[in-house]
């Protein structure tokens, strides 16, 4: 099976500035030039650097000022307020009755996309896929690919960001997946996709995303955190929120922090995340290394 048509949706010269702050998955965009709003409907990112924070649609627009819809983001309760946001040149395609639309993203525009084996296009990009299953990997900007194997139902539009760093990483492993929505469901993310999701180094060794064909690890052991005394007394509380790569004998390989009230309650998080235990991850009964997302939570008695 092939992909009908891919099209490449590079940036437009339409920039702007988050000016709301995430509102029920809604955000106030700010742009640059009154020239050509955007009309309702019109794609775009925000984006920090060179990496793609969130993916929103355009709901309406007055002067230079639209109300926009995240349709995903890469962290959980992220305030993406003097951000910068690009719009996308081009309208996605509509969905044939009897094909399945995929939006795939990565955390940095260009990269290159093979479907089945063969080259599709680089990011961000729109797949018009016969139904049944496809290989899609995105190459990561640190090495290896992020590969998704996807069940294409006719007449879905999904969108798809496949992003990620390999651990061990000088800078961390962060962002991987991002929440996974369908056209049918915009404002609820779904937790665990029905597509089977993975990292992959550029040996071809694979580390598992949550996603229903596998069992997400469970904890066995758990050390509880040291709160830390500054943040006691300045009252700082709030979620710590971490990736932990889960090796295959349930011990924590690498654990990175990467939203948090503080870093001195980042570090205690990090510190007692080290040394907890977990059932592994499995994949068809077999125990597989897997990448998950939680948080760890710091409150102060009133």
């Amino acid at each position: 099976m092939v992909a009908l048509t891919s099209v490449a949706m590079p940036a437009s010269a339409q920039t702007g500035t988050v000016k709301g702050a995430l509102k029920e998955d809604q955000a106030k965009i700010k742009w640059e030039s009154a020239d050509a709003v955007p009309v309702a409907g019109r794609l775009g990112m925000v984006v920090d650097g060179d990496h793609n924070l969130a993916i929103f649609r355009v709901l309406l627009s007055k002067g230079r000022e639209s109300t926009v819809q995240i349709l995903d983001s890469i962290w959980p309760d992220v305030v993406m307020r003097d951000e910068g946001a690009q719009l996308l040149d081009d309208l996605p395609e509509p969905t044939p009755p009897d094909k399945a639309t995929f939006f795939i993203w990565s955390g940095r525009p260009g990269r290159s996309v093979i479907l089945d084996g063969h080259p599709a296009g680089r990011t961000p990009t729109q797949l018009l896929l016969s139904p049944g299953s496809h290989q899609i990997l995105v190459e990561l900007p640190t090495g290896g690919k992020a590969g998704a194997m996807v069940e294409a139902s006719p007449g879905e539009s999904e969108f798809l960001l496949l992003s990620g760093k390999i651990p061990p990483a000088p800078n961390g492993m962060g962002p991987a997946y991002l929440n996974h929505r369908s056209e049918r469901s915009l404002r609820k993310p779904v937790d665990r996709p029905r597509h089977l999701l993975w990292l992959e180094d550029n040996q071809g060794v694979r580390i598992y995303l949550p996603c229903e064909p596998v069992t997400a690890p469970t904890v066995k052991t758990k050390v509880k955190p040291h709160y830390p005394e500054f943040d006691r007394q300045h009252r700082i509380e709030g979620r710590v929120w971490l990736y932990a790569l889960v090796g295959a004998d349930g011990r924590p390989i690498q654990v990175e922090a990467i939203a948090e009230p503080s870093p001195s309650l980042a570090s205690a998080a990090k510190d007692a995340v080290d040394q907890w235990m977990y059932e592994p991850a499995t994949l068809d009964g077999k125990p597989v290394p897997a990448l998950i997302l939680f948080r760890v939570e710091f409150m102060l008695m009133r």
